[in-house]
């Protein structure tokens, strides 16, 4: 969405219809496919090979699995963060070291995540955005198509509410942090294939 100060209205590109009511659920696939559609148009070719990279690698395995904002269990909105952060950690990592996107391991993105629970060094959050302004990213551009999805990805699900029963209490602290981790752990290594 874009706002025309000089004429005061807003236009926008129409990226995605969500289905409403009884009818099915967007599936991980559906939306990653958005989304590398959008890497596609918007971004560089780093950009776009890091979708492209992170959708095969998420979809292979988890694509079938339908988004849904309710339930204690990791759903397909969380697949989908995770690939938004892998995403962006192909693209970090091939940046600053000029390598190909499809040069990077497993390895390459478990160091770059860190390990979650070690609290002496900053959190993914700082530590990722000041990688991404170190090669000439602006958190806050808003036409600069990978600060824009690592906004999204910096939303912080706050602690459950003991008074709400429906909350979910899985995910809690940085939407790509927690999106991530799933995708990075022992139970998905063998069949995510990076």
């Amino acid at each position: 969405m874009r706002q025309d100060l000089d004429c005061g209205y807003y236009t926008w590109d129409h990226l995605a219809a969500l289905p409403l009511g009884g009818t099915p659920k967007l599936t991980v696939r559906e939306r990653l496919d958005e989304l590398a559609a959008q890497a596609a148009r918007e971004g560089d070719e780093p950009w776009r090979d890091a979708w492209d990279r992170a959708r095969a690698v998420v979809t292979s395995a988890l694509g079938d699995t339908e988004i849904s904002t309710t339930g204690y269990t990791t759903s397909g909105e969380e697949y989908v963060d995770g690939s938004g952060a892998l995403a962006i950690g192909f693209y970090l990592l091939a940046r600053e070291r000029s390598e190909p996107v499809a040069a990077l391991t497993r390895d390459d993105v478990e160091e770059l995540a860190g390990d979650w629970r070690d609290f002496t060094q900053p959190q993914m959050k700082e530590r990722w955005t000041d990688r991404l302004e170190a090669i000439g990213h602006r958190l806050d551009d808003p036409n600069d198509p990978v600060m824009v999805r690592w906004r999204a990805l910096c939303y912080e699900h706050p602690e459950p509410d003991p008074d709400n029963p429906d909350a979910s209490t899985y995910r809690v602290g940085h939407a790509g942090e927690t999106g991530l981790r799933p995708l990075l752990s022992q139970h998905h290594r063998d069949h995510l294939r990076f």
